[in-house]
C-alpha cells in the first residue's frame, strides 16, 4: 500500500463557459455553475482531506481499530500486562521491561504499578520506511504534520480507541538540567522515535502541539 496523503493539491474543476442565446438558458447556465462548485465544495470538505483544525494538523481518518498495542492497554498493573503480552520481559525492580518484535525493540515503562508508557527508537534515515510499514499494517493516520514542522520535523498520529500511536521523523527530549516552568523541546536529528500512549483526541493532540517550545540549543 502506499502512503496516504490529504489530496490538498487535487485541481478544482470549474464549469466550461456557458454563453446561452436566451435569458433562461443564460440562467440555468449560471445555476449548473452554482451547482458544481457547490458541489465541488462540499466533496472537498467532506472527502478531500479538509480540516478544521490546521493546515499542518490535517486530521485524515480515524484509527478506532487500535485498542491496544500487542495485546498491552495503557493502565494495566504489572501482572495484567504479563498475561496480555507473554512475550513481555520485566526488569528486577518491575518498573520498566522490554518487548522483542520483528521490527524494533520496544521500552515498556510503568508509574505507580500502571503501564502509562511504551516507546523505541530508530535511524532517522529511517523514517519513510517505517512510515510505509506503519501505514501498511495501521491504515492512514489519523494526522499527518507533514514536513513543514520546525526543522523538518514530521509527525503521524494514530489515535484508536485504546491507545494513541506516535511515529516521529526525529525525536524530541528536554534538557535535564533545565529547570523552567515549560523547558523547550529539543531534537536529536540522528534517531526517529515510536510512542505509545494514552488515546488522545486530534483537538488534544493539536492544544499539546501549541503549548511545545522548540529549540536547537
Amino acid at each position: 500500500m502506499g502512503y496516504l496523503v490529504p489530496d490538498d493539491d487535487a485541481p478544482m474543476l470549474e464549469p466550461a463557459p456557458v454563453r446561452p442565446p436566451f435569458q433562461g438558458a443564460r440562467n440555468a447556465g449560471r445555476l449548473l455553475g452554482l451547482a458544481l462548485v457547490v458541489g465541488g465544495g462540499l466533496w472537498w470538505y467532506f472527502g478531500g482531506g479538509f480540516s478544521t483544525i490546521a493546515p499542518e494538523f490535517a486530521v485524515l481518518a480515524p484509527a478506532k481499530t487500535l485498542t491496544d498495542f500487542k495485546g498491552l492497554k495503557m493502565g494495566m498493573t504489572v501482572n495484567e500486562a504479563r498475561q496480555a503480552c507473554p512475550g513481555l520481559k520485566m526488569d528486577k525492580k518491575g518498573g520498566s521491561g522490554t518487548i522483542e518484535t520483528d521490527l524494533l525493540d520496544f521500552s515498556v515503562d510503568f508509574s505507580e504499578g500502571k503501564l502509562w508508557r511504551i516507546y523505541s527508537y530508530f535511524n532517522a534515515d529511517d523514517f519513510d520506511r517505517m512510515k510505509r510499514i506503519f501505514v501498511e499494517k495501521y491504515g492512514r493516520p489519523t494526522i499527518d504534520t507533514g514536513a513543514v514542522a520546525d526543522y523538518g520535523q514530521t509527525k503521524l498520529f494514530w489515535c484508536g480507541s485504546g491507545i494513541t500511536l506516535k511515529l516521529s521523523r526525529f525525536s524530541e527530549y528536554t534538557n535535564y538540567w533545565d529547570t523552567s516552568k515549560h523547558p523547550p523541546l529539543q531534537y536529536d536529528f540522528k534517531r526517529g522515535s515510536i510512542a505509545v500512549y494514552e488515546p488522545a483526541s486530534p483537538e488534544d493532540i493539536k492544544r499539546a502541539s501549541d503549548g511545545e517550545k522548540h529549540s536547537l540549543d
